[in-house]
């Protein structure tokens, strides 16, 4: 009887694990590669415990790198003299929270200045946002972490989150220690770290709570707001972004200070929009003077942007299209005051007839074929259902350039007038027309099928400017494809 019990015990116990093993198998094999827009703030996924900083963004997470900076999984940056380092500090607004990574605003500020500005240097701009930090914690960041990559200008876009630790919090104290605490993982039921019986459990009606940021790193929330704004003050903010500049300017970078924009329209606690715009002009207007004072540069998004809709997604996080206004706003101020090189946004863009022309001599009804063939190979693999007739209907309705052109001729829009002169020139010569039959060729090695002179002279192209200009927004332009070509295989596939 004992045995049959301690075997019977053996095989659950083996049925179980085979049960857990291959729900973490399906979850693992079956979970999205690319990152979704809408941004959950579990620590266990996002952040991770700082004993500095209270929180860090973690290095693991699909969105970051592996320096914990929002930005593609491979990139690192490093304190290079042939570049040039830009840092964006600030809270969930920089770090782009409820957008996809392309369409943060510091993503875009980069995109903008390696556009529209000419220099030796590589210029790179830095997300090192993350949801909640206010000064104290950016204070940490900034002369732990940002100093050692040898920034030459540091981006401060702050004040909501410090007015957040006034209003929500009673028992203010100027190191914000009222408000935040040091890291507490929350205690789940031993059987909640089953993937198995976590599912079972939310099936039956008890869901896992998620936690968020604010219950593991900050106090609970208490008081009244309007009570707590009276009983506290805005001098620590005020001493903090002192403190800020005083940090950057001693390692040689230059402080930039960014008011902050708001739509109070969308604040999700309405009946205390009064207390938040008075905490917030008061925030701006300490913005404002500490700049004044210590001879800070200062861009004023919140006089441009706050209360306009369109911009905003809720009270404080920006929309692509937002970001992308502020992004403009501070690229501007950067390559005006000189901070990138020379600023050569004054070329005249080119026509959609030379677009459209260019786009024919290279064959851009190949290479988009190739990225949506791509794209529906990814999506297979992911295990979403494409049958082989919803391919041809797709790969068919792009077989067609005037489809092509009239799809993806706005990727690039950013290209001079000058250059595509000179590139249609090049590509409808002899030569050029040889070189892109070797490319819809899929020549492997076109050296051997080109002679000597005609390597020569190919190559004295690729050196010129007009072809540099367009290496480097060859990026952008892959990236606005596959971004196209996503969109373009998601419609049709509505359609069916």
């Amino acid at each position: 009887m004992k045995k049959n019990i301690i075997y019977t015990l053996v095989i659950w116990l083996i049925l179980f694990f085979l049960l857990e093993a291959g729900v973490r198998a399906y979850e693992y094999f079956t979970q999205p590669q690319i990152v979704q827009a809408e941004q959950v703030s579990d620590p266990a996924s996002i952040f991770i415990p700082h004993p500095f900083t209270a929180y860090a963004a973690n290095p693991d997470n699909i969105n970051h790198n592996a320096q914990g900076y929002r930005a593609e999984k491979n990139r690192t940056y490093t304190a290079d003299s042939n570049s040039v380092n830009i840092v964006s500090l600030g809270g969930s607004s920089t770090y782009g929270t409820r957008v996809y990574l392309h369409d943060s605003y510091p993503y875009i500020l980069e995109e903008i200045l390696r556009k529209s500005a000419t220099t030796d240097k590589t210029i790179n701009v830095i997300n090192a946002g993350l949801g909640g930090y206010s000064t104290p914690n950016i204070i940490s960041l900034l002369s732990g972490k940002i100093i050692h990559l040898k920034p030459d200008a540091v981006i401060f876009y702050v004040g909501f989150n410090d007015a957040w630790t006034r209003l929500m919090f009673s028992g203010f104290k100027t190191d914000y220690s009222h408000a935040q605490k040091s890291w507490v993982d929350l205690d789940f039921p031993f059987w909640r770290q089953s993937r198995f019986l976590d599912i079972i459990a939310d099936k039956l009606g008890y869901p896992a709570d998620k936690p968020h940021i604010h219950s593991v790193a900050w106090k609970k929330m208490s008081g009244n707001p309007k009570d707590n704004f009276r009983h506290s003050s805005s001098d620590a903010f005020k001493s903090n972004l002192m403190s800020l500049i005083s940090i950057a300017r001693t390692h040689g970078a230059v402080p930039i200070l960014v008011t902050q924009a708001t739509d109070f329209k969308n604040h999700p606690l309405p009946e205390n929009n009064k207390i938040w715009m008075q905490a917030m002009e008061e925030n701006t207007n300490i913005i404002k003077q500490v700049a004044e004072k210590m001879s800070v540069g200062l861009i004023d998004i919140r006089k441009l942007m706050t209360d306009r809709s369109e911009y905003f997604l809720d009270v404080l996080h920006m929309s692509g299209v937002g970001n992308r206004k502020r992004a403009e706003i501070i690229a501007e101020y950067l390559m005006k005051n000189k901070f990138v090189g020379d600023y050569i946004n004054k070329k005249e863009t080119a026509s959609l007839d030379l677009i459209a022309e260019y786009m024919r001599l290279l064959r851009a009804d190949l290479f988009v074929r190739r990225v949506l063939e791509y794209r529906i190979n990814e999506l297979r693999k992911l295990g979403k259902e494409i049958s082989e007739n919803d391919e041809k209907k797709i790969i068919d309705a792009y077989s067609d350039i005037s489809n092509v052109i009239s799809t993806y001729a706005s990727v690039y829009k950013n290209i001079s007038r000058e250059t595509l002169i000179k590139a249609n020139k090049f590509f409808s010569s002899e030569l050029g027309r040889k070189s892109i039959a070797l490319y819809a060729k899929r020549e492997k090695n076109q050296r051997n099928r080109l002679t000597k002179d005609e390597f020569e002279k190919i190559k004295a192209y690729q050196s010129s400017s007009g072809w540099k200009e367009i290496q480097r927004q060859r990026p952008y332009i892959n990236r606005d494809v596959y971004i196209i070509s996503s969109k373009v295989i998601e419609d049709i596939l509505k359609e069916n």
